[in-house]
């Protein structure tokens, strides 16, 4: 059994996003990403399904071509395959969900 405390393992950088990965079979891939306002991750696509669950902070979510302003406690679905991206306006915490995990 793996049992993480979110506050325990995040890390933050003022220079580049902070990704920690908390769980990786070839089944689901979940990582948490650590943003500074104003860090963001650009716009890409990935072959599998993504969650993303705002813990805390606030930001845009870009999925395809809509883009939300999200803050803590959203969920937000990304498709495989569709153009996804994440800015942050204050500190974020960001839980992804992979699945499957890309190889």
């Amino acid at each position: 059994m793996e049992i993480h405390k979110l506050i325990e393992v995040l890390k933050t950088d003022p220079e580049r996003i902070r990704p920690t990965l908390l769980h990786n079979s070839t089944q689901m891939r979940v990582v948490l990403f650590g943003f500074e306002p104003g860090q963001e991750m650009s716009p890409h696509t990935a072959p599998s399904e993504i969650c993303f669950h705002i813990v805390e902070g606030a930001g845009t979510v870009l999925v395809g071509e809509e883009e939300q302003e999200v803050g803590a406690g959203a969920i937000v679905f990304c498709p495989p395959d569709v153009l996804h991206g994440i800015k942050a306006r204050q500190r974020m915490t960001v839980l992804a969900v992979i699945a499957p995990s890309p190889q």
